[in-house]
């Protein structure tokens, strides 16, 4: 008899496991139903709310529209079109200082050139489909705005932004491509233009001659020195009396120690101008030359002196003029 019991037991509880299985699959299949239904909701009061955002920015800027009035043409800078690449670098010349520039993407990389205020480099990081802008301001209170777009290839490597009222106006010539005639210092506030005009303020004036020396037929005359707002002229003539040109290779400026003293090492100083006016290669048969240095204002210690010298290019005729730190050191203002 015990075996019977056994058997009806085991399937008592065999028929109590598939209920009690049964029951956990439909409570997993139910759940899963609920969560699907839930994920549907979701999805439906999502999309409710787009539409009612949509509805509502739709609505607002409706209202924006149709409350405030538009940009009148005439206030609307219209920008100029730039064209840059990966490989090449387009200089912006700029008629006075660039006090701020604005991007509109980080692959648009700009740098002012160095040692220089009113020029600036760009070129692109990485290529960009989408057209961009670029915003400078410049000291006198001028706003350029320009678009700016990627291609392969650029034939803009300068633009001068000085000659645009000429362009605009049919007074631009292409022959004149003097880029570098308003480029700005950093110490000293002018621009190459204005050094200029003092240079040849500085030719112009009837000036004593502070050292003359000569290498056969060519003569060096360095002549009265003159300073103009942290700016030194020193005039500089060459005389070429021979029957060939003279071919000028460099012309240089060293401040050395006056006395050189045994078991010293002699201190030897170049001095690189800002800007030289009237530079010419060389110096045709019978005829003079004059060119007019500029150097950031300098003095000179009693200890001192300058030589000015003066390099043929594939020739011997150097000549060196020295001037002493008092010919310096009184330089005339130039008015």
């Amino acid at each position: 008899m015990r075996y019977p019991i056994v058997i009806l037991l085991c399937l008592i509880l065999s028929t109590s496991w598939a209920q009690n299985k049964e029951f956990e699959n439909s409570s997993i299949t139910i759940s899963a139903q609920i969560n699907q239904e839930n994920d549907s909701l979701k999805l439906v009061q999502n999309a409710q709310e787009k539409e009612r955002k949509e509805a509502l920015y739709k609505a607002i800027k409706y209202e924006a529209v149709n409350t405030s009035r538009d940009f009148p043409k005439a206030a609307l800078m219209e920008p100029y079109n730039i064209r840059i690449t990966t490989s090449t670098t387009t200089s912006l010349v700029f008629p006075t200082k660039i006090v701020a520039i604005d991007r509109g993407l980080d692959n648009i990389l700009s740098k002012k050139v160095d040692g220089v205020e009113n020029v600036l480099k760009i070129k692109a990081s990485t290529e960009f489909s989408r057209p961009s802008n670029l915003t400078v301001i410049t000291e006198d209170g001028r706003i350029y705005t320009f678009t700016v777009v990627f291609e392969d290839f650029t034939e803009q490597y300068v633009v001068d932004m000085r000659k645009l009222d000429n362009a605009m106006s049919g007074s631009f010539s292409q022959s004149s491509n003097n880029y570098g005639s308003g480029i700005t210092f950093n110490n000293t506030g002018m621009n190459s233009t204005m050094i200029e005009n003092l240079s040849k303020t500085v030719l112009s004036k009837k000036t004593k001659v502070l050292d003359r020396e000569r290498e056969h037929n060519i003569k060096m005359f360095v002549k009265q020195i003159f300073v103009k707002d942290g700016i030194v002229f020193f005039p500089v003539q060459i005389l070429n009396q021979g029957e060939m040109q003279y071919d000028i290779d460099l012309v240089k400026f060293f401040v050395r120690d006056k006395k050189k003293v045994k078991r010293t090492v002699s201190q030897v100083l170049e001095l690189e101008p800002l800007y030289v006016y009237n530079d010419k290669e060389g110096i045709e048969r019978k005829k003079s030359l004059t060119q007019v240095f500029a150097f950031d204002k300098f003095t000179l210690t009693k200890d001192k002196k300058m030589d000015i010298i003066l390099y043929e290019k594939n020739g011997g005729r150097n000549i060196t003029c020295t001037l002493k730190y008092r010919e310096i050191n009184k330089a005339e203002y130039l008015n």
